[in-house]
């Protein structure tokens, strides 16, 4: 508290209240101390009264009026909250409900003080007494008293704090951010999406270099005006830098951060003016412009605006604002920028997450589902708390959950966000001197859905700045699409993109030079391509870390980095560990043995031990194979094995479950079934048809040796057969029936016991691509199939799935081969296959994959002829579910 500030309140108070040409008196004149102390109280002046009041109350020690309003000035003023205790617990003592607060003669306190004295126990987190204080108020307060329903709605708080998830032990505070904090408030802290820059609120006394603040003050709060500070993390050592005051601070009026821009390209603020009836004026800054000039956000300027948050590639808006039409306090609302880059009119979040009270600060993570906000609504435990609410299926937001403690606490907790993983919370709370602070905590399990995200440096070395002349670009080399372009930070030289799961990656770093004749020319220093993480959604992803350059392009191998790589390479093991087979097996792996027999159990090989599984390659083609697994550790899960067959260079990954006496058989084709040889010449007459879901012939079965073929041009969801003119000995249970579409191979046996006809319990999808296209995420056929899929599981408990990814002979620019290409296929496939799962609430261990097969097909490319749309039906993804 400015004592300068103080004197001069007094001063013209007293004169208001004596009326006569005088200075102040003597302080021990206590009359005229504890009048003008009672019209600040009256007026609700508390940070500038609450010193008098302590002076008053060091002299008056039993009086229960006098400890009473010093011990509500503490209790509403900021950092003597917990003070406040000592001087309410002798308020209490004497009680009457006559009461007048202009009559400074009464020594006892009004029955408001029971009220006032639980809040003063639920900061101190005594919350049984602050509970028996409350229920005491409300027991003789009337029932149109002002602090009924505060003191209702304070006891669910009390009793919230009671039942509250208490996550120590995986919420985690760090003490990376003490640098940026003082003994003064630090709030509303805005993050750089790589978390290596801050920008944030802080009414501190400025430094050296810059005008001064240390004599003005702000009349409401009795503290200096709030000015903006931006820091940056030190590549090197990863501390924060000394914050800097930034240029758009003012020492006459609040300057606070209200909110940003995805990745601070822009960062909002006002001079957080309270007066309800005044629209409030937002202005904004961009990370182009270093954050120099100021403009005016001209979108909604019809009501007041207290915090902002814009996300989705600026195409999103949230905000939060008492304007009319919500549920009460302030809301936060929601607009979408329209194609004439226009905001919609808002629309209210609902009441899942707004309430009666008010609803703060909302941060939308940047995988577009998951919400966090500050609110002091009836679920918290007192103050604002920080709640969280991810999207569902329906595209609804469920309501909201307290993230509990130690992240909340009974003070206020506002302006949550996280790190792209997840795992790093940042926000703002009160420290132990009940100072505003900036806080930083690790959480263990992140609320977030995971996204891919590569970051790294350009080493600035000896350089104060990094010249603005470097840019990097992200290039997605599967889908051949437009780079995306980053100016590196100038003052550490970092910069982040974002990234789709399961595909390559060039990432090129430039230095820009102009020429003489004006035109800038792009200079190409460094290099580097990578294939991001597939499956990503069942696991928590850490930003990808790219290798430091310098400012020559040359990669800096330093410590940091060749922790950070095998940091990576940890990670992948982790995520890929079903597949790190030898691995797995550990020490015992010499023992353990994969045997291929014949069908009278002798040995015909051995497969060779690989930290992927089991290979064999295969000189002769069986109907067959029989595999047989010996000295195994105990602790190895048999119903997964995984077994790769290399036959006529084409590779099969299958998933051997060996549960059933240690044995497991994989069928491949019929080529020793001699079906022809059993119908004998009234074969010919033999008709098998493909049919639809009327019964009417899509195609006509050919007769092999082995069986009836079907070789198809397209796929279909399910498959029905009808058989006709057969003799009466032919065993309908058994027919072999063999579909071929392009390269892809399925045999089975059908049973058409039931009326002739056999519906094949496996149902398919397939999707062909032209070049550069991966998708099947949002096909009407996939979700239709998927739908089906759903449905088997529902149905049966479990489904047994067969993937087969295929690349056409058109020779690929961005993969070493087309088999590779193949096999991405496959992993997107896979991922969309549990991302639809995932969305359903369909447990994964419903699903088990028996088969992957990569393949490349259809007939030899000819660089002769330009129109390629021949091979585009051999570019596919396929699945078939039992």
């Amino acid at each position: 508290m400015n004592q300068y500030l103080i004197k001069i309140f007094i001063i013209n108070l007293l004169i208001i209240f004596i009326g006569q040409n005088y200075q102040s008196q003597s302080k021990k004149d206590l009359r005229l101390k504890i009048e003008g102390a009672n019209q600040l109280f009256i007026e609700k002046k508390y940070e500038i009264a609450k010193d008098l009041w302590l002076e008053i109350a060091q002299e008056n020690e039993n009086n229960s009026n006098i400890n009473y309003k010093t011990g509500v000035t503490l209790l509403e003023a900021s950092n003597t909250k917990l003070k406040s205790l000592k001087y309410l617990k002798v308020a209490v003592k004497k009680v009457k409900k006559s009461y007048s607060p202009f009559d400074n003669s009464i020594v006892t306190a009004p029955i408001d003080v029971f009220y006032y004295i639980a809040k003063a126990f639920h900061y101190n987190n005594k919350q049984d007494s602050a509970i028996k204080y409350l229920n005491q108020f409300i027991s003789v307060a009337s029932k149109k008293h002002y602090l009924k329903k505060d003191a209702e709605k304070l006891i669910l708080q009390c009793e919230n704090y009671l039942t509250v998830s208490r996550n120590d032990n995986i919420h985690n505070q760090k003490k990376d951010l003490s640098i940026l904090n003082s003994d003064f408030d630090e709030m509303n802290p805005l993050f750089s999406l790589d978390g290596n820059t801050i920008i944030f609120s802080s009414n501190r006394e400025r430094g050296a270099n810059v005008a001064s603040n240390k004599k003005i003050f702000n009349i409401e709060t009795g503290k200096h005006y709030f000015d903006l500070y931006i820091s940056y993390k030190n590549i090197n050592n990863n501390e924060w830098s000394n914050s800097k005051l930034m240029s758009n601070s003012k020492t006459k009026s609040n300057e606070v951060g209200i909110g940003q821009s995805e990745d601070l390209e822009k960062i909002f603020f006002s001079d957080e003016n309270n007066d309800p009836k005044k629209v409030n004026p937002i202005k904004f800054s961009r990370k182009q412009q270093e954050f120099y000039s100021i403009r005016e956000f001209t979108d909604f300027t019809d009501f007041n605006i207290s915090s902002i948050h814009i996300s989705n590639n600026n195409r999103f808006m949230l905000f939060s604002s008492n304007k009319s039409g919500g549920y009460g306090g302030e809301d936060i609302w929601f607009s979408e920028k329209k194609e004439n880059n226009v905001w919609s009119k808002p629309v209210n979040m609902g009441p899942t997450i707004n309430s009666a009270y008010d609803e703060i600060s909302p941060f939308l993570h940047a995988d577009g589902v998951t919400l966090f906000f500050s609110s002091n609504n009836e679920k918290s435990i007192g103050g604002y708390d920080i709640f969280v609410t991810q999207k569902d299926k329906n595209n609804t937001w469920p309501d909201a959950d307290n993230i509990g403690i130690p992240i909340n606490t009974v003070f206020n907790e506002k302006y949550f966000s996280t790190s792209t993983d997840g795992t790093i919370g940042y926000y703002e709370s009160n420290n132990e001197s009940e100072n505003t602070d900036i806080y930083s905590v690790n959480i263990e399990k992140p609320f977030s859905k995971p996204q891919i995200y590569l970051s790294g440096f350009i080493d600035k070395q000896n350089q104060e700045f990094l010249e603005s002349n470097y840019e990097v670009k992200l290039i997605n080399t599967d889908l051949e699409s437009q780079p995306v372009i980053y100016k590196p930070n100038k003052y550490n030289g970092s910069y982040i993109f974002k990234a789709e799961e399961c595909y390559h990656y060039d990432v090129q770093y430039f230095k820009l030079i102009t020429l003489k004749s004006g035109s800038i020319k792009e200079s190409l220093i460094h290099e580097q391509s990578l294939k991001t993480p597939c499956e990503s959604d069942r696991k928590v992803l850490k930003p990808i870390k790219l290798p430091t350059i310098d400012i020559y392009g040359k990669v800096i191998l330093n410590d940091d980095y060749n922790s950070t790589k095998k940091e990576i390479i940890g990670e992948f093991k982790e995520k890929h560990k079903k597949y790190n087979f030898k691995e797995i097996i550990g020490s015992e792996n010499q023992l353990i043995a994969l045997l291929l027999l014949d069908d009278d159990g002798n040995i015909i090989d051995k497969a060779i031990l690989t930290p992927e599984g089991f290979k064999f390659e295969l000189l002769n083609s069986a109907s067959n194979y029989n595999f047989k697994l010996e000295n195994f550790p105990d602790s190895l899960d048999l119903s997964d094995i995984p077994i790769f067959l290399l036959e006529d260079g084409k590779e099969t990954f299958i998933h051997g479950d060996f549960e059933k006496n240690n044995s497991f058989t994989y069928i491949n084709n019929f080529s020793t079934y001699k079906f022809k040889e059993l119908v004998g010449n009234y074969g010919e007459k033999i008709n098998l048809f493909l049919i639809d879901k009327n019964g009417q012939i899509i195609q006509k079965g050919k007769l092999t040796n082995n069986g009836f073929k079907f070789e198809l041009i397209s796929s279909q969801l399910e498959y029905s057969f009808r058989i006709e003119n057969f003799p009466e000995n032919l065993d309908l249970s058994e027919i072999p029936i063999e579909i071929i579409n392009h390269d892809e191979q399925l045999l089975v046996f059908g049973d058409f016991s039931n009326e002739n006809k056999f519906i094949l319990p496996k149902i398919h999808f397939k999707k062909s691509f032209q070049i550069g296209q991966y998708s099947i995420e949002n096909n009407p056929d996939f979700i239709r199939f998927m739908d089906e899929t759903i449905s088997k599981i529902n149905n049966n408990g479990k489904v047994k799935v067969e993937i087969i990814g295929s690349a056409s002979q058109i020779p690929s620019k961005k993969f070493k081969s087309n088999t590779e290409l193949a096999k991405l296929r496959v992993e997107k496939g896979k991922k969309a296959i549990f991302d639809y799962l995932n969305a359903q609430n369909i447990l994964l261990n419903k699903v088990q994959i028996v088969k992957e097969k990569a393949i490349v097909s259809g007939p030899k490319y000819d660089h002769n002829i330009k129109e390629k749309s021949k091979y585009y039906k051999y570019q596919y993804f396929s699945i078939w579910v039992e």
